[in-house]
């Protein structure tokens, strides 16, 4: 699994977790909203003129308000066309609302007043630093609406130093909560700054197993993984794979006339090209001998054609230090995959092609039907 992809299911996991939060904190509000109203409202009548007027201002309008938020997060959540990052932003502002509805409307109950400030500790799981300045700022906003619901339930005497001692402890629990969350977002990103270095430590290691050390390209095991691999692509109905096989023309020679370190040269300057032109060995592997063997993914047949021309006539154009008394050639074989094949059916369809190649003249390359 690539460290993107673990990073996507890390956050995916506390979208899951969230949005669960989000649906139940909803579900929990309303069944006290209605509460409160039902059994408490003839002893509330400080906060709440009648009962009507309280499921109308306490009830009917924050819950509509984070039901709509939440059936939103929810069809967003569910596309998987939304970028990683989009997705982080509407998590949280999504909570934010919900915290900003029920501290609005419940302010009467002073402690949920400092709701809003949770959604700040949210956005440090997110590690974007925008995100949590953010959240401070529509914290800071928030206090606006929330105050002034909650300054309604005092009368004229006592609600300016009330109100102003009141915000002063938000202001102040506001920017602890920031600067905590910064602090949790440091940890955070450090943890997975060391996923990171050891996932691409143990990348490298890997990669070192899978590289063939005469030439540099990858080996047979490699070869055989990145097989299964597009196979399945392929069943999945990614792309068709093509498999070519190249193999260098009269190798028996070359070693029996120039010495088996000549045969090495040449073996090494075809891996050379070869990684030149496919822009590295992951696709590019030593299968045994002097044969080596490319997999092709998403390259139509023109771009493949364009790719083995290049290898054959570079190496027929190299000049060896041995100086043999005709150019070296390579014979190339291609095959597509198709329904009804196998790993090794493909590449024995690949070995017929190739030796059509040979067959037909030599340095050429042969496609199959």
């Amino acid at each position: 699994m690539k460290f993107s992809e673990y990073k996507r299911q890390f956050f995916q996991q506390w979208h899951r977790r969230i949005l669960i939060l989000c649906w139940t904190l909803w579900l929990i509000t309303l069944i006290l909203e209605l509460s409160v109203g039902f059994v408490f409202g003839d002893k509330l009548t400080t906060y709440i003129p009648s009962l009507p007027e309280y499921l109308k201002k306490r009830v009917l309008l924050p819950s509509g308000i984070n039901l709509l938020t939440v059936i939103a997060y929810t069809v967003i959540y569910k596309n998987s066309r939304i970028p990683q990052r989009i997705e982080n932003w509407v998590c949280t502002i999504s909570f934010f609302i919900l915290s900003v509805c029920i501290a609005s409307a419940h302010s009467y109950f002073q402690p949920l007043l400092f709701i809003p400030c949770i959604p700040i500790f949210l956005s440090a799981i997110f590690t974007d630093i925008a995100l949590t300045n953010t959240m401070g700022i529509l914290g800071l906003i928030a206090s606006a609406p929330t105050f002034h619901f909650w300054s309604q339930n005092f009368d004229e005497n006592t609600k300016s130093a009330i109100l102003v001692s009141t915000m002063i402890i938000y202001v102040a629990v506001l920017l602890y909560s920031y600067l905590f969350s910064r602090f949790i977002m440091r940890m955070q990103i450090d943890q997975l700054d060391y996923i990171k270095n050891a996932y691409y430590t143990q990348e490298e290691l890997i990669d070192e197993l899978n590289i063939e050390p005469m030439t540099g390209l990858s080996n047979r095991t490699a070869m055989d993984k990145c097989t299964d691999l597009y196979i399945q692509k392929f069943h999945a109905g990614e792309f068709v794979p093509h498999l070519a096989l190249l193999d260098i023309d009269h190798f028996k020679n070359v070693n029996d006339t120039y010495g088996h370190n000549a045969g090495d040269i040449a073996i090494k300057t075809l891996a050379s090209i070869i990684k030149k032109h496919m822009g590295g060995v992951r696709r590019a592997f030593r299968f045994g001998g002097d044969e080596m063997v490319l997999i092709f993914n998403r390259e139509s047949k023109e771009e493949i054609g364009k790719i083995l021309d290049a290898i054959r006539n570079d190496f027929r154009n190299c000049e060896f230090a041995f100086k043999p008394a005709s150019p070296i050639t390579i014979s190339v074989g291609v095959s597509a995959f198709y329904k009804g094949l196998n790993k090794k059916t493909w590449f024995e369809l690949t070995d017929e092609i190739m030796y059509k190649s040979k067959e037909n003249g030599r340095d050429q390359v042969t496609y199959s039907g």
